[in-house]
């Protein structure tokens, strides 16, 4: 599958979780997430951002007043802004909040993000089922953006950039994902581009 790097085609703007969630005893009311969804979604398309990705999602309560957000600067705009719903899920297969990848995609499919997808937490392995799971469910694209997986006791990633890459690259080939990017360092970015572009 080739693939143009998502920065050439568009300038993409990253919106992370918050510090707060509206999932237990946090301090934050839904209106209030949703307005400071608002503030920023509407400083980063004034600052040329072409598309909005929602990620690092560990509730989808959060995604919700996100999505609000988006669609009130939308319609003040006259124009949709596209955006991406990303999400973390954890070791023990579920977001923090409780929500499995199934039970986020039917709470949110309303929205047609441009894409749902994952990233962070496990690295890419883990992944994989619910990565298959989403691609099999939604009809919007899906979208990887893995980290380089879970430290071990002294800190340090497992993942090589050719391990990373690898992975990527079957997701690639299996047609699981439309859009790979990644937390990655410098070295392991080369390789995934390589292996997206057919050369890894």
């Amino acid at each position: 599958m080739n693939s143009v790097p998502l920065e050439a085609a568009v300038r993409s703007r990253f919106r992370g979780p918050t510090t707060k969630t509206t999932y237990g005893y946090s301090g934050v009311t839904f209106n209030e997430l949703r307005e400071a969804y608002y503030t920023q979604a509407k400083g980063l398309v004034e600052g040329g951002a072409d598309l909005l990705l929602v990620e690092t999602c560990q509730d989808t309560r959060n995604i919700k007043a996100a999505i609000l957000a988006i669609h009130k600067l939308s319609k003040e705009m006259g124009s949709e802004v596209p955006f991406i719903v990303s999400v973390t899920i954890e070791p023990m297969g579920t977001m923090l909040a409780g929500q499995t990848v199934e039970a986020m995609w039917a709470s949110l499919r309303h929205a047609k993000p441009l894409a749902f997808g994952m990233n962070c937490a496990t690295g890419p392995e883990f992944m994989t089922d619910h990565i298959r799971t989403l691609s099999q469910l939604t009809v919007e694209f899906v979208s990887c953006y893995p980290n380089a997986g879970l430290p071990d006791e002294e800190g340090k990633y497992l993942e090589t950039p050719t391990t990373l890459a690898a992975q990527l690259e079957k997701f690639a080939e299996s047609r699981l994902v439309e859009f790979r990017w990644g937390m990655l360092r410098p070295q392991q970015k080369r390789y995934s581009r390589d292996c997206a572009d057919g050369g890894g």
